[in-house]
């Protein structure tokens, strides 16, 4: 992939996504070149950067309840409540998932449902 000015990724949204790119940038999930024909690329290969990675630079942890991070919560029932391992087993699945899926799993089933949509569409048309 090549470089992208953000212009063309969002021409309305240009301020927001400068905003998202900051910290895509400081964790070096992106780089940005400066210049007439400047933008934005992906630091590494598609297939090296998962949807985790973007989601908890963006985001910060992702946690099914706030419970489950124990530094935000100030309660002495965490060692013997049952109610937290639940939400504790779901935050690790979920971050298993997204960890799992990279970007070039992204493009690789936005390609498929792009060749799916226009076989269906040339049938119809055939019909």
């Amino acid at each position: 992939m090549g470089v992208i000015p953000c212009i063309l990724i969002g021409f309305r949204r240009y301020n927001y996504l400068e905003q998202l790119f900051l910290p895509l940038r400081r964790n070096n999930l992106i780089k940005s070149m400066r210049g007439a024909h400047g933008g934005y690329y992906l630091s590494g290969e598609p297939a090296s950067i998962t949807v985790g990675q973007i989601l908890k630079t963006l985001e910060g942890p992702i946690l099914a309840s706030e419970c489950v991070d124990i530094d935000l919560v100030d309660c002495d029932q965490t060692d013997c409540c049952v109610t937290r391992t639940i939400w504790n087993r779901i935050t690790m699945a979920v971050d298993q998932v997204i960890e799992s899926i990279t970007l070039q799993d992204m493009l690789n089933d936005e390609l498929a449902l792009y060749e799916s949509n226009n076989k269906i569409m040339l049938d119809e048309i055939g019909e």
